[in-house]
């Protein structure tokens, strides 16, 4: 019965904002959320025309070219996606989660401009533990351990129950041969009450 109902509210939202595109077609809002709808519903044809359509009328749109560039990541098209994100980001400069997934789509073709991306996620946003971690899992893949480890122990303080820091973290340790820091951060993560146990499990496993 849940699984109707909350198709059946996502059919409901979708036409009001179709309704709302045809009241007044130049209106980005209707556009943008209509095409995030369709995406969740598989229909990335009809999202991608939504969003087209919406760029037409705002050609430096944010929040169109962001799931533009979201849109096109998802079906391969790397080079429109980082167009698309670009442009999100310079139309406002603030757009953390543009910065971030322009982070991730460089970070194989680009790597040191994908690393200032996940870096400058992380400065805008430092009440998100992802964009931390994100930062901090580049830095360790482009050989800036020291970095690396300072982000995963501040992340570590302000957020102790974000267990992938302490897998990457431990890591990091064990690669470096410094094994009794390793076991230390093991330790202290199986010592979470609130982690699921199979987690802490798989810690306590490490650390011995």
């Amino acid at each position: 019965g849940n699984l109707y109902h909350r198709l059946g509210r996502a059919e409901a939202a979708l036409k009001a904002y179709e309704t709302a595109v045809q009241l007044a077609p130049d209106v980005i809002a209707p556009r943008v959320n209509a095409s995030m709808l369709e995406v969740r519903r598989g229909n990335y044809s009809k999202a991608e025309q939504h969003l087209r359509k919406a760029l037409e009328a705002e050609p430096d749109n944010p929040e169109a070219n962001f799931n533009m560039g979201l849109l096109t990541a998802e079906l391969g098209r790397r080079s429109e996606a980082e167009k698309y994100l670009r442009r999100a980001r310079k139309g406002s400069p603030d757009f953390a989660e543009a910065a971030f997934n322009l982070g991730i789509l460089l970070a194989e073709s680009k790597p040191h401009e994908g690393l200032k991306w996940s870096r400058k996620a992380a400065e805008l946003r430092p009440e998100q533990p992802r964009y931390a971690y994100t930062l901090a899992f580049y830095l360790d893949r482009s050989d800036l351990k020291t970095e690396a480890v300072t982000t995963l122990n501040e992340l570590i303080s302000r957020y102790p129950e974000y267990s992938d820091a302490y897998a990457l973290l431990g890591s990091i340790y064990e690669r470096q041969g410094q094994i009794e820091k390793a076991q230390a951060i093991y330790r202290r993560a199986a010592s979470i009450r609130t982690l699921p146990a199979a987690e802490r499990k798989n810690f306590q496993a490490k650390a011995q």
